[in-house]
């Protein structure tokens, strides 16, 4: 239970961990606008990556990583770099948050077809972009897969596309 976090926002509370959201009763089951805040995003995203203990994805030192006060940036004590959650997974370089990839990947795991259009609306981007991640995400076959079952396998590739 030392690993888990939770983050409560109005009746929303996002826990990484087991449970990994509970809903509001006033939103549908297929709400994912009120699946994550940004920070719960980020939370959620650090506990999968880092459920074995936290390393730099930079030089893969582990014994002496250092979170910032804003919870979104770490630095390394043996190659003096900053970081964020993102480097070395297949979200790095994007200007997508992380909140927006993991309603991406949750509207994925539901196994309904997922135009670009539909994708564009739901994380509230153009429908080149949606276009774009859609062509991302489409080779992982997330189909019936839990949310944290699919973002531990995006974070245990190390941030190499499918072929």
């Amino acid at each position: 239970m030392s690993n888990q976090k939770s983050e409560h926002r109005g009746n929303i509370v996002a826990k990484c961990g087991p449970s990994v959201y509970k809903f509001d009763p006033t939103y549908g089951p297929h709400d994912h606008a009120a699946l994550f805040h940004d920070q719960a995003a980020i939370d959620f995203l650090t506990w999968a990556r880092w459920r074995d203990g936290d390393f730099c994805p930079l030089c893969g030192g582990r014994d002496r990583v250092y979170d910032f006060s804003d919870r979104q940036t770490h630095k390394c004590g043996h190659c003096r770099r900053r970081f964020s959650i993102k480097v070395g997974t297949i979200f790095q370089g994007s200007k997508l948050s992380v909140r927006q990839w993991l309603i991406a990947v949750s509207l994925l795991c539901d196994g309904r077809p997922l135009s670009s259009t539909r994708l564009g609306k739901r994380i509230k981007v153009s429908r080149k972009t949606a276009l774009a991640v859609l062509k991302l995400l489409g080779g992982w076959h997330f189909k019936g897969r839990t949310l944290e079952r699919a973002v531990r396998m995006i974070v245990e590739s190390d941030g190499k596309e499918l072929d």
